[in-house]
């Protein structure tokens, strides 16, 4: 059964809303939780000469942040994020590509010089150590790091220069994994905006070490650059 992105990030946001009370969120000083949005660029990195990268799409996310505070600098951060991005590789070998192709086949063959541009959307859990300076003016500097696992909910793309024709928009689910996860990296600033509620502004470094594709021998990994802004209560 095919799961809309949409759909499945609100659900996802009601669950966690309802299992964190509102009094608490507002009240308790050592748990933050706000809204985030997202503009990147990803791109996916083959680890063989046989598959060239050809370049970074765009991409876009939006989310929840939590931030669970245990001292006055430190704190381990958390959130749930719909994230759409992918990217652009060209195989220099002829492969059979299997998707759901607009011929009916289970499959198409990609002759060498082939394009395929992926169209990914994932549902991110991430887990990071955020460390904070003291608020300077109304300032705060922060950096964190940790980890991304992502669960993939869309999976379309296009293929140019095919033997028979060209695949646009296909469906790729067959060709991509459903798990990605990856090393987090990022800093930026917190803004008090009075009481407990700053603008956040900061970059976020995805380095992905999963293969995303499904049956590739190769490891084909996708990372990715965010610049982040939201607003954590």
């Amino acid at each position: 059964m095919k799961i809309g992105g949409n759909y499945t990030l609100t659900g996802l946001i009601a669950f966690m809303i309802w299992l964190t009370p509102v009094d608490a969120l507002a009240q308790d000083k050592k748990v933050g939780f706000g809204l985030q949005g997202l503009g990147s660029i990803s791109w996916m990195k083959p680890d063989v000469k046989e598959i060239e990268s050809k370049g970074p799409r765009g991409g876009y996310g939006f989310g929840l942040m939590f931030d669970f505070r245990f001292g006055d600098n430190y704190s381990l951060t958390s959130g749930l994020n719909l994230l759409y991005g992918g990217g652009k590789i060209e195989f220099q070998d002829t492969i059979n590509f299997e998707h759901d192709s607009r011929t009916g086949d289970n499959f198409d063959t990609i002759v060498p010089g082939t394009i395929i541009t992926y169209k990914l959307g994932y549902i991110e859990i991430p887990i990071t150590l955020l460390l904070k300076t003291n608020e300077i003016g109304y300032i705060t500097y922060f950096g964190q790091f940790g980890l991304s696992s992502q669960i993939r909910i869309k999976a379309k793309g296009d293929a140019a220069s095919l033997g028979e024709g060209q695949i646009d928009n296909g469906d790729f689910k067959n060709e991509v994994r459903i798990f990605n996860f990856g090393l987090l990296i990022g800093g930026g600033i917190e803004y008090s905006l009075g009481g407990n509620t700053a603008l956040v502004i900061g970059l976020l470094y995805n380095l992905g070490f999963m293969d995303v594709i499904a049956k590739s021998k190769p490891k084909v990994a996708m990372s990715s650059l965010a610049l982040r802004v939201g607003v954590m209560f």
